[in-house]
């Protein structure tokens, strides 16, 4: 009978877990946890007991395979971006390097232009310039009725009166009804003589007189760079 109990009992241990003989941490419980379908039986984070994993452990490898496919999916797309961003960072490379040149040409056209002040012309601009200030022959022909009468200048040019020969007589302009621009009165008695003034578009320009007699010819010449 003693040696019956003693064989069901080395057959009862050695169908359970038991510890190795040189293990430090007898401590422990071996009590298997409660059967969970699919999960793993683990030490807990003390390593005191034993416990049914978190995860099943027969879908981890679907799972890791998952995050696999989805990690080089989000790769591919990554390379397709970066791609995508070289090509565009090509062609602002490309619109930087024209937009460059251009403004390079902008500046060597300018550097040949006249500046806003015109103070860095030519002589032969000048010359240019001062030829597009002088009398044209075209001209417009007024006739002012009376003394105080004024006539805005259409363009850039000059307003000519005539002075009456006689002896005392003069003719004044003014710009813009008050600025007093030119002024001549005849020391004869039988030739007329004409006042020029300068004159800017939109100038409104206004003639004063003696009251012997009015002036019979009155004209605004435009400036050469003003032909109409």
């Amino acid at each position: 009978y003693q040696m019956a109990c003693q064989q069901q009992i080395a057959d009862s241990l050695n169908r359970s877990m038991v510890l190795p003989p040189y293990a430090i941490n007898t401590d422990v419980d071996l009590t298997l946890p409660t059967p969970s379908a699919g999960k793993a039986i683990v030490w807990n984070k003390d390593g005191t007991n034993l416990e049914n994993s978190a995860i099943k452990i027969n879908e981890l490898e679907s799972t890791l395979k998952g995050y696999k496919e989805s990690a080089e999916s989000s790769a591919t797309i990554a390379t397709e971006k970066a791609s995508i961003a070289s090509d565009k960072a090509d062609t602002a490379t490309q619109k930087a390097d024209v937009a460059t040149e251009k403004a390079n040409e902008a500046i060597s056209t300018l550097a040949s232009k006249a500046n806003q002040d015109m103070d860095n012309l030519s002589s032969a601009g000048k010359k240019k310039i001062t030829h597009l200030g002088m009398p044209s022959s075209n001209s417009v022909d007024l006739i002012w009725p009376a003394s105080g009468s004024t006539f805005t200048a259409p363009a850039n040019g000059y307003a000519s009166v005539e002075v009456p020969a006689a002896m005392g007589e003069f003719v004044s302009l003014f710009n813009n009804t008050a600025n007093l621009i030119g002024s001549l009165m005849s020391n004869y008695t039988s030739i007329s003589i004409r006042l020029w003034v300068p004159a800017s578009q939109g100038d409104e320009l206004k003639v004063s007189y003696s009251t012997q007699s009015a002036p019979n010819f009155f004209k605004f010449i435009y400036a050469q760079g003003e032909l109409q």
